[in-house]
This record gives C-alpha cells, structure tokens and sequence, in this order.
C-alpha cells in the first residue's frame, strides 16, 4: 500500500489554503492489521482563516479518534464514531467564534484493509476508484442539486432549470452542525483488486478535469507522479477563481518505499535512496487471480496428500493381530493317554512361555508339557517357576522360538471399558470336521475390561466380558495395541447334572452326567500383567514393558515403515505451512519472499541488491548516473526502467538534497534509462528553478546547452549527456558502462 499526498491553491484573491488532509502511519504495522491504512481529505468553508482551521481540526480528530480504534470494534463502526466526533469538535469551534451554521468543513475518509474499502463522507469532497483504466465514482455528494434532482423527477423543474440554479451546489450536510444530517458510507466491505487505486479529492478537482482526464492522470505508474499530474492539470487550465486542490491517492499493490541507503562521505542531511528495485517493480509473473487458483488447488493437493496418509496410519492403527497370533502358543500337559490343553505367550527373547499353573499342573504327577507349534512340531518344556496362589507358571523351552516376545501394560494405564482381545486355543473349537492345522490356529474374542477386583487371595484380577473357554486359560489378554494387559484365567461356571434327552449313552457312557456351564453371561477373569512382572522382577527374567510412545500409530509406523512415516511427517509438515502462509499476514510475507526468490532464480536473474554510492570508483557494468559538480560530485549511481526521482523532500525523492539546496525543488526532476532503446529519458517537475540540458559540444537537433527543458516532456538523453538543476553548480551525468 503507497499512499501519496497532493496539495495546491491557487494564488489569486485567495491567499489561504483551506484544504486538509491525513493518513494513518503505515509504519504502526500492529494498527495496520487490525485498523487498516486511513486517508482523509477535508475542504474548509466559511472564510478563509475559519475554513483552514476547521478543515485541519476535523483532519485532526478524525485521525485520533480512528486511531483509537480496538481489534474488536469494526472500521464501520469506527469511522462513523470519528466522524461524529470530529463534527463535534467543528460545531465547538464555531460556537467559539460565534460562527455557528457558517463556518463547517466538507469530509472523506477512506480504510484499505486486507484488500477491502471502507468510506464514509460529509459534504463534496469525493472518492473515486480506479480500475482497469476506468474510474468510478464510490461517494454522493451533499448538496442542493440532490434535491433538485428529486424535482425534476416530479416534473416540478426542467432539467435546465436545475442545471442553472444558483444554489445548486449548496451544501446539505457537513462537519460544522448540530448533527450530521447526512453521510454517505459503505456498511459491507468493497473488495479491492490488485492494481486497483482509490482516489480522495476535494471539488477544486472534479470541478476543473472531467472523469476522463482524471482517468488519464490516476493511470501514472507512481501515486505521488499521479497526484502531482493532477494538480498540474488543474493549474494549467489557469482558472481566474480556481478553487484549492487536494488529492490522496492509496494504490494497491504498489512498489514499496525505496530502502534508504547513507554514503559513506554524506554531508548534512543528504540522503540516497535505491533506484535498483527491479525484484517490487517487475509486473508479476502471475496474475493475482491466478495465484490466488494455484494456491487453492495446492492447498486442496497437498490437504489430499495429508488424508491418504492418515489412511495409511489407520491401517497401523488397527489391532496387530499377526504380532499377537505369533507371541501366542499352544501347550499340551501329557501323561499317558490323558492330554490337557491351554495357552500360553512368550517371553525373554522366545527362551520362556507363560501360562496358567493348573494349565501343566500335572507336571508335577510326571506329566510332560509341550508347546505345539503345529503337526510333528512340539518343544519339550520344564517348569522354572510357578506359583498355585496366583495360578502362573514360567515354563523354559528346551530351544528357543523364533516369535516376538509380548509387551506388558502396567495396571495403572488400563482404564475401565477399553477393548481388550482375548487370544487362545479353546478346546471347543478343536471340532473333528477341521485339519490337524487348524489345531494351531489361534482364536480371538473381543471385549472389554468390566471391573478391576481382587480374588480371596488378593490376586489383582480383570473382568472382562470377551468369551473365555476351556483352552484359553494362560493365554494373553491383549489390548487394541497389542499389549498384554493380563493372563486368561476362568469364567464364571457351575456344575450341572446334564440329562441326555434322547436316553442314549453319552461318551461316558451314561445317561446322566456332570458338566460345567455358564452361570452367567459375559463374566470371565484375566490376571493383572502386574502380577507376573512382579514375579518376574523376583527371577530375573527379562521381559518387555510398554513405553510411552509404544500406543502411538505414528510411533507404530516409524517402527514399520520408516519411509511411509517419513511422506507422513513431510505431509503435515507442509500442510500445516501452507495454512498458515495462507492465512495469516506473516505468513504472506513469507510468501512473497519466497516466490520472489524462487522467480529470480528461475528467470536467471540476481536478486535486487540496495544502491551502492561509490566515490572516486570506477563502474564497468549497466546505466549509470555520475556526479559532475555539486553536493553529489563524485558519485556513481546505478540507474534502471524505475524512474529515479531527484529532489530535495526525502518523502517523494529518491536521490534527496540537503534542505540548504534552496535551488532544488522538493520534487525537482527524474531520470531512467529504457533498455529497449539504449538511451536515457530526463523530465523537469514543474521545478520553481528548473532543469537544463548541458549537451557538450552542442548535437544537431537538440536544444542549445544551458536551454530550460519544458516541465512534464521527456527529453532523450544519451550516453555521456550531462544536465543541471538549478544551475551548473548541480550536474549530472548519463553514461552506460559495458564490459
């Protein structure tokens, strides 16, 4: 955002300037986000000293009391507040002087914020935007032509009648009254579009140029270039009764303010400023709407890149069953021709197996336990420990197996109703129409932990509701990570006298027989995994416990796929960045500096560095601008397309003179060099003391050396031209240096 000021009055009868204006400090970048940038213009009426005062007083309090805005009050509703106060502050003046109702002020305000215009007016002075080339006029106007407008509809009036009344142009509404009996604002923000201009005027403009020249002059590369145009247009039409001029013109997406740069041997004041702005004065090599597409279709590529692999995640989020199924075993207790069956998992690196004690209680009767891999495939076993109380046992393999060892889950980190899986062989399921492989096979049920209770004994025992039977006992009872949270153990049974109905024989060989049954539904018990850490620790046998991260699906991920949780990480990664360089403010300044970067390094082209002032020192490379005489002898300054402006005011001057350089207009000339046609182009500011060519010898067909350039025409220079302002105390140079 640049904004430029312009200011003129004519010299004539009128011998004081009655035109106000302000803007908000660019610079307060915490205002600027929540605030936005503010201009005002304001027109004084009601005699000359009367109508300066009031105009620079509403400017004033306008601009305060806006600047006191909070990040949660609106700019609609902070403009209107500041307008009533500043009229306020207007109407106490005037009673002051005993000039109520003939003194007041004409007012416009306008707020860029991110993109968006807000304004709001009393009185004449107008807004008006520029865009594409074609200007618009956003405001009403307050004054008597309204309402003669409204008469001419009615039929009351001829259009003539209106045109040629006197009090036509007499205000209806302006900062002086009472009350405001009108404004004119925008309740809805009107969205801006880069390139766009926003012009504020007071009437000595649109008074004297029609919408067409106005046009012309907003259309100048530079805002401070076209507000001096239009000014310069007003004067030239040399009006007997030509009224002030005041114009502000906000651009959007302009060029930003040149870096400033000090020479090492600066004397006074004097103040260089960078010419070499080639990276903000280049046209972007993607129109706005376009990057504004792109970034939308990277922001939806790269939310889909993010959502494909969280898919992956939640297929390593689901319950491991292949690592279960392998830590879990089958165990066989034989003697002679009687088998008992149950489960069992393993630990300490596949060396042991942990089971139920009444699982291989036999063992102790002479009985032989087995682990049963599978047909032909048995290991023997031996009892390293066991305890009858907590009903566990430690079996030792005669070699070790080639199967994960299980991760135990301490008590305190299971909480009530999370899923567990209960893993093992119950022996109902070894029916006679499956193969012997399937007598290896482990089974899963699925549950959840109903209670936390203790036996008689005081053994630390899980209820769980996940279907437990015969068989089972001492396998693993898992939660939806994979961890053992504890040991199978029972169900709640009963013994019942079971009478076959058809009278025949049961394999016992009688009618009647005793068998376990359900006494209840979903009631079954698994022992604490603390339990048997516990014993553990005793025996000094390793075992694996449960880590922090062990519960994580990105932690499972990088352990099973480290080049997967690699694409993952890189995904939020960048997508978290994208959301926030897309939605904050920082974050688009990053942008910029990025796409600015990467543009230069595509194209090929170095990225701008600030002006370098050298004395006495010898440039061989591009256009080139030499102190020959004056406050800037001896220096070299490189030139591009972007006009250099020369000057004495450092607030629109680029290469600034001390403020002793009376000879040296605020504004005073610029100077650029077009790359197409080789050759450097000089314009004259409407300087008070001119600029002048010193061609030397003198060329045919250029004007005679010392001759005064017209203001406002280009005049072509070429290499080893010189000029001077003012006079030849202050020349100039242009030459081009080539490898």
């Amino acid at each position: 955002m640049k904004i430029s000021p312009g200011n003129a009055q004519h010299i004539g009868k009128r011998k004081e300037q009655q035109d106000s204006f302000g803007y908000s400090d660019i610079e307060d970048k915490e205002f600027v986000r929540h605030g936005g940038v503010l201009a005002v213009v304001a027109d004084g009426m009601g005699g000359l000293a009367c109508g300066a005062d009031a105009s620079r007083l509403a400017v004033k309090i306008m601009m305060r009391e806006y600047m006191t805005k909070s990040e949660d009050e609106k700019v609609v509703e902070a403009l209107k507040r500041s307008i009533i106060t500043a009229n306020e502050a207007v109407h106490s003046m005037a009673m002051e002087k005993g000039l109520e109702g003939e003194t007041g002020t004409t007012l416009v305000a306008a707020v860029v914020k991110e993109k968006t215009l807000f304004w709001i007016s009393a009185g004449d002075s107008r807004l008006y935007l520029l865009r594409n080339g074609n200007i618009t006029l956003m405001t009403q106007d307050h004054n008597y032509a309204n309402e003669l407008a409204k008469e001419v509809k009615k039929g009351s009036i001829t259009r003539e009648e209106a045109a040629n009344h006197r009090e036509r142009n007499a205000l209806t509404s302006f900062l002086g009254l009472t009350d405001l009996p009108e404004i004119d604002r925008n309740i809805r923000p009107f969205p801006l579009e880069s390139g766009d201009r926003i012009m504020l005027c007071s009437d000595g403009l649109y008074n004297t140029l029609s919408e067409k020249e106005i046009a012309k002059g907003l259309k100048c590369p530079n805002p401070n270039d076209a507000a001096e145009s239009l000014i310069n247009d007003v004067l030239k039409q040399e009006r007997k009764n030509q009224d002030n001029i005041t114009v502000a013109i906000l651009g959007l997406d302009e060029p930003e303010t040149k870096k400033i740069l000090k020479p090492s041997n600066s004397r006074g004041n004097k103040t260089i400023w960078s010419s070499s702005n080639n990276n903000e004065n280049r046209k972007s090599w993607l129109p706005e709407s376009r990057r504004k597409n792109i970034t939308l279709l990277l922001l939806i590529l790269i939310l889909s890149c993010i959502l494909l692999f969280v898919s992956r995640i939640s297929a390593y989020a689901a319950t491991p069953f292949e690592d279960m199924s392998k830590s879990t075993v089958r165990i066989f207790c034989i003697k002679g021709e009687q088998i008992g069956t149950g489960s069992g998992f393993v630990i300490d690196n596949g060396g042991k197996v942990v089971t139920n004690w009444h699982v291989v209680a036999l063992t102790e009767q002479g009985a032989k336990a087995v682990v049963f891999l599978g047909e032909n495939n048995m290991i023997k076993t031996q009892v390293k420990w066991h305890s009858e109380q907590k009903d566990l046992a430690v079996l030792e393999l005669e070699k070790p197996l080639d199967r994960p060892d299980v991760v135990f889950m301490p008590v305190k980190k299971v909480v009530i109703g999370q899923t567990i899986y209960a893993l093992g062989f119950p022996s109902a399921a070894d029916d006679q129409f499956l193969d012997n492989a399937s007598l290896s096979e482990v089974k899963a049920t699925r549950g959840i932990i109903s209670a936390k209770v203790n036996s008689q004994s005081g053994v630390g025992l899980f209820q769980i509701d996940a279907a437990i039977n015969p068989g089972n006992s001492g396998g693993p009872l898992f939660d939806e990570f994979g961890q053992v949270l504890g040991i199978n153990v029972a169900k709640a049974l009963i013994a019942a006298v079971v009478v076959n109905p058809s009278g025949s024989l049961s394999s016992s060989g009688n009618a009647v027989s005793i068998e376990r049954l359900p006494s209840g539904e979903g009631i079954g018990w698994a022992i604490q995994a603390d339990e048997l850490m516990e014993e553990l620790d005793k025996l000094n046998i390793s075992y694996r416990s449960a880590s922090v991260l062990i519960d994580n699906s990105l932690y499972r991920l990088w352990k099973n796929d480290p080049l997967v949780f690699s694409f993952v990480a890189i995904s939020i990664f960048i997508g978290v960045s994208g959301l926030f360089l897309g939605f904050t403010s920082k974050g688009r300044v990053v942008v910029k500096e990025v796409v600015s970067k990467s543009r230069d390094a595509i194209t090929r082209r170095a990225a701008p560095t600030p002006l370098q002032v050298k004395h006495h020192a010898a440039v061989s490379e591009k256009p080139l601008l030499l102190g020959i005489a004056g406050e800037f002898q001896g220096s070299i300054i490189e030139l591009d397309e972007s006009p250099l402006v020369i000057g004495r005011d450092p607030r629109v001057s680029h290469l600034v003179f001390s403020q002793r350089d009376s000879g040296v207009s605020r504004r005073h000339c610029t100077v650029a060099f077009d790359s197409k046609s080789r050759c450097f182009y000089l314009e004259d500011s409407w300087s008070s003391n001119g600029t002048y060519l010193c061609f030397s010898p003198p060329r045919a067909g250029a004007s005679q050396s010392g001759s005064k350039i017209q203001s406002g025409q280009k005049i072509r220079l070429s290499s080893g031209d010189r000029f001077y302002l003012s006079d030849e105390n202050q020349m100039f140079e242009v030459r081009i240096e080539n490898h």
